[in-house]
C-alpha cells in the first residue's frame, strides 16, 4: 500500500473523476436543445465514466494504474447485481465504439450508425460503486476517505437530478 500522502495526492484525481461524471450528467441533461453542446457533455461523460469505471471495476494492467486496493490492500470487493452489471457491460461493449467513434477519425465511425450511449445506466452503476468504495475508505483509510466523500456527495446530487434519456446518439 502507498504511503497516506500517496494516497491523498491520488483521491484528489480520483475525486475530479467522479466530479466530472457528475458534472457533465447534469450538463447533458441541461443541453439537450443544443445539439453541439450535447455531444461535448455526452464525450465528457462518456470519457470520465470510463476511466472511473476502469479505476473500479477493471484489474491493475500496468504498475502505475491505480486501483482500490491501493487504499486498502484487497478488501474492498465491487459491488454486484443490475447497476454493476451495467457498469461491466459499458466498459466490455463501449471500448472500442469510444476509440472508433470519439478518439479516433476512423472508417467505422463513417459507415456504421452512431452508438446509443446509455449514460443514465452507466452513471447509476457507477454512482453505486463509488458511494460503495467511498463508505468502505471511511472505516478501512479514513485519512484518504474525506477528500472522495464530497465528491461522491456531488455526483450522487447531480445524477439524481439527471433525464430520463436512456440511449444517446451524437446529434448531427
Amino acid at each position: 500500500m502507498r504511503d497516506l500522502g500517496e494516497r491523498i495526492d491520488a483521491t484528489i484525481h480520483i475525486a475530479y473523476e467522479i466530479k466530472m461524471c457528475g458534472v457533465a450528467a447534469y450538463g447533458l441533461n441541461s443541453a439537450m436543445e443544443n445539439s453541439l453542446v450535447a455531444n461535448v457533455y455526452l464525450e465528457s461523460l462518456l470519457i470520465h465514466a470510463r476511466v472511473l469505471g476502469e479505476f473500479l471495476y477493471t484489474p491493475k494492467r500496468r504498475p502505475d494504474d491505480l486501483r482500490p486496493e491501493d487504499f486498502d490492500g484487497p478488501l474492498w470487493t465491487v459491488p454486484t447485481g443490475e447497476a454493476a452489471d451495467r457498469v461491466r457491460t459499458f466498459l466490455r461493449d463501449t471500448g472500442q465504439m469510444i476509440n472508433k467513434h470519439m478518439a479516433h477519425l476512423t472508417w467505422a465511425r463513417v459507415e456504421s450508425e452512431q452508438p446509443k450511449w446509455p449514460y443514465f445506466q452507466i452513471l447509476q452503476g457507477l454512482t453505486e460503486a463509488v458511494r460503495s468504495w467511498c463508505d468502505h475508505l471511511k472505516t478501512h483509510d479514513p485519512e484518504v476517505a474525506f477528500a472522495v466523500e464530497a465528491a461522491v456527495i456531488e455526483l450522487e446530487i447531480l445524477s439524481n437530478d439527471c433525464g430520463p434519456y436512456a440511449d444517446l446518439t451524437y446529434a448531427s
